[in-house]
């Protein structure tokens, strides 16, 4: 029983640190000691769950990011070509579209070339 607790702890303690919770925070939320946070940290098992569990956090917010993107474009496409915009928005506007179609086409082409790569590696093994 106290080995389930103590897995229970440890998991909420992980998540707490996931979601950007300091040790002290964890410490005095869960009843766990400092002492002890830090050497579950040392532990690459511990380690590995925070990151786990921050991937799915970014993955989320990525998610319900991604959902709000084309509404963003129409806001800024209404700004960019609204006349009676002052001309520092509508420069802001289209700055902010091309910096971001930039920025995306970027990350599809790291994307692509990763995902070639990786096949790469697979099929040489």
């Amino acid at each position: 029983m106290e080995q389930n607790g103590t897995e229970n702890r440890r998991e909420l303690v992980a998540s707490a640190l996931a979601n950007g919770c300091s040790v002290s925070d964890a410490a005095t939320r869960f009843d766990v000691g400092r002492t002890t946070i830090h050497r579950w940290k040392t532990e690459s098992e511990f380690r590995d769950r925070i990151s786990e569990l921050r991937s799915e956090l970014l993955s989320q917010a990525a998610g319900r990011s991604a959902a709000l993107v084309g509404e963003a474009l129409a806001t800024l496409g209404e700004l960019l070509t609204d006349p009676e915009q002052p001309g520092n928005v509508r420069v802001s506007s289209a700055r902010v579209l091309i910096d971001s179609t930039l920025r995306i086409t970027e990350l599809k082409t790291l994307d692509d070339r990763l995902l070639a790569l990786e096949q790469q590696a697979k099929d040489a093994t």
